[in-house]
């Protein structure tokens, strides 16, 4: 799960950036929202914390790619 929660927000702007800037700014704030989502998610619905993070960057990957091809 920490692998995950290093490698999907950086693939995720990855798919958006223009420049290496863009993708680290970019990527440091998917974590925190996937993070931060992840948690409200685990709080409210009583699920796991780790997964339910990893479960919401994993949707916000699928949202940019499905931005950068429409």
């Amino acid at each position: 799960r920490v692998g995950a929660l290093m490698v999907i927000p950086s693939l995720t702007r990855q798919l958006l950036a223009r420049s290496f800037r863009q993708t680290v700014i970019g990527a440091l704030l998917s974590a925190c929202i996937s993070v931060i989502g992840g948690l409200l998610i685990s709080y409210f619905f009583d699920v796991a914390s780790g997964g339910s993070i990893v479960l919401l960057a994993i949707a916000l990957f699928l949202g940019a790619s499905a931005v950068r091809r429409g």
